[in-house]
């Protein structure tokens, strides 16, 4: 018990610091799902010994993990905004793990939509097969381990930043709707590095360039410290449309979100939602909007 008392003192001040520095930054990385079954499970064997006060004080201690998980983390117990009929165009995000596999392709395929964002593409002639079985209409863009694929024209307009730390391009996107500018992110999944310069430097891009959306694996929880004082008029699009459990990695038991579409003021956010298949161990982002 006294190690749990332990990991939750460590978990409570990574939630006040969040990811100031590297060292709070691993205390927020705590897990609040997990912290609260183990405080349950203790709870659990404490019953069945009868040792009663022990069962007190592991709900106790199990409470503000769950407040955190059901009231904070996520939007389990809400239902997300009626909005307007109308046209929309769908995007989806989905970090592959590397390969296309026929899963992944059908899983993608499935949701048709005008938009497709793809993280840690292993091979640039899959994307280019992937755009052909999508339609006539769609064209792609390859760069390192980043793909788009749109209905339309899509042009990457340049690296805003290519380091081994931090990936971020401007994407161009010629709907048929509308002309739609995307930057695409990918930060570094080396727990040794510190999120928040990296966070930083992308809110920076975000103020300086103005796009209409930000997508890809941030490899950092959506309540990081840089992700909850976004640039003015840019939201995340599961608080603005979200619902549900909103963690998106690791399958099948994801405890962390990882995975962000932000979106600008210029956009009007319709639907969001998350999805899994055993093609990768993140879950892919769904997101609707005018």
């Amino acid at each position: 018990m006294g190690c749990a008392v332990g990991l939750s003192l460590l978990w409570g001040l990574g939630q006040i610091e969040r990811d100031r520095n590297w060292w709070t930054g691993m205390c927020f990385y705590i897990p609040s799902a997990v912290l609260a079954v183990v405080w349950l499970v203790l709870a659990a064997v404490s019953v069945r010994s009868r040792a009663w006060r022990r069962v007190t004080w592991s709900l106790l201690f199990a409470l503000p993990p769950l407040v955190m998980v059901v009231a904070v983390e996520n939007r389990l117990f809400s239902r997300p905004p009626v909005v307007a009929a109308g046209e929309s165009v769908r995007l989806v995000h989905w970090n592959i793990a590397g390969r296309l596999r026929p899963t992944t392709t059908a899983a993608l395929l499935k949701q048709h939509a005008d938009l497709y964002v793809l993280s840690e593409v292993g091979d640039r002639d899959e994307v280019a097969m992937f755009s052909k079985a999508c339609g006539p209409d769609y064209s792609s863009v390859t760069a390192l381990n980043l793909a788009v694929v749109a209905r339309g024209k899509v042009t990457m307009s340049r690296w805003l930043a290519r380091q081994p730390k931090v990936l971020a391009t401007l994407v161009t996107c010629t709907l048929p709707q509308r002309t739609v500018r995307v930057l695409v992110v990918d930060l570094p999944s080396w727990i040794q590095i510190p999120r928040d310069p990296l966070l930083a430097e992308i809110c920076e891009l975000i103020a300086t360039h103005q796009p209409d959306l930000v997508v890809g694996d941030f490899n950092a929880p959506r309540r990081s410290r840089r992700l909850a004082q976004l640039p003015a008029g840019y939201q995340h699009a599961y608080e603005t449309v979200g619902s549900g459990w909103g963690c998106t990695w690791p399958v099948p038991v994801p405890v962390y979100a990882l995975d962000h579409c932000l979106h600008s003021a210029e956009i009007q956010p319709r639907h969001y939602e998350l999805q899994a298949t055993w093609s990768s161990d993140h879950r892919f982002q769904v997101f609707d909007f005018q």
